[in-house]
């Protein structure tokens, strides 16, 4: 078992795998804990962001009967951009990616051989991501939601004015020249102007950029009301004082899909699964044993 951050991290590199797609290109996941386990919470980060994003969380989810397997949605961390598109990736080809790597390949049943129920687990931009997701799975059992600080069902104040992103967009996507323009714009907005990391690579931001100029929020809502009238059990966490994503846009999410676990907290900004790590973690596991046992 896990029992620390730096554990997790140890982990992590030993237990580094992927998925190649039908296209030739791979999916990059990490996993902690059995891949015997029957259970498993499937991290889905943002846009931008990686599997580390959650390492503090992991070491409070893995046991006996769950393990974590963490993708890298492609054109960030470990997962190339070519997987779902390369420079003309939208957020569906980003999604058609990660449905096929989990839903469609090994990771869709057990090293035994029986299904694999999954939790997913969205952070900011994932938690929008796992609402597309969750739908079009078909091999794999839903055993629940749980979203962190997630984008909604409309346009969060960081990706808006919308016809600035739109704009990037097709500068990103007309020719090589104006990449290379947008690029050096949004490398200067997410390092300087947002306090992103400047460790982000032009991938994970360009990527990052085209997956959220593309998301279909209406789908998100439609995706969400399908699973709310299926009774999915639904966790969702929050910060009042997210700076990227207001708290309105949470509240919405909470009267659509009704959440059993709700937690809302008045700090700990975008990132709860860290500066909330192991009261999240705790209540994580403990929601997802009760979804299992309640089957």
């Amino acid at each position: 078992m896990v029992t620390s951050s730096s554990d997790i991290i140890a982990a992590f590199g030993s237990e580094k795998g992927k998925v190649v797609l039908q296209n030739g290109h791979a999916v990059a996941y990490v996993m902690a804990g059995s891949s015997n386990a029957p259970n498993s919470f499937v991290l889905i980060p943002g846009a931008p962001g990686s599997f580390r994003d959650f390492r503090f969380l992991v070491p409070g989810l893995v046991s006996d009967s769950f393990n974590v397997i963490a993708f890298d949605v492609p054109g960030c961390g470990l997962s190339s951009a070519n997987a779902a598109g390369g420079p003309f990736m939208t957020n569906a080809s980003a999604i058609d990616a990660l449905v096929e790597a989990l839903d469609e390949g090994p990771l869709a049943t057990t090293t035994d051989g029986h299904p694999r129920r999954c939790f997913l687990v969205g952070h900011s931009f994932g938690g929008g991501s796992v609402l597309h997701i969750a739908p079009r799975l078909k091999h794999v059992a839903l055993g629940g939601l749980a979203l962190l600080a997630p984008s909604g069902f409309r346009h969060h104040k960081h990706a808006r004015p919308v016809f600035v992103t739109q704009f990037i967009y097709w500068l990103l996507t007309w020719s090589i020249v104006t990449r290379v323009l947008a690029t050096t714009i949004l490398r200067f907005v997410f390092v300087q102007l947002s306090g992103f990391s400047n460790r982000l690579t032009n991938d994970e931001i360009t990527t990052s950029t085209q997956r959220v100029a593309t998301f279909d929020f209406g789908l998100a809502k439609q995706s969400a009301e399908v699973l709310a009238a299926k009774s999915t059990p639904v966790f969702l966490a929050y910060a009042t004082n997210d700076p990227i994503i207001e708290q309105e846009i949470g509240q919405e999410i909470a009267t659509v899909l009704r959440p059993s676990v709700k937690l809302v907290y008045s700090t700990g900004g975008h990132h709860p699964q860290r500066t909330h790590a192991d009261e999240i973690a705790a209540a994580l596991a403990k929601w997802a044993k009760e979804a299992v046992e309640t089957k």
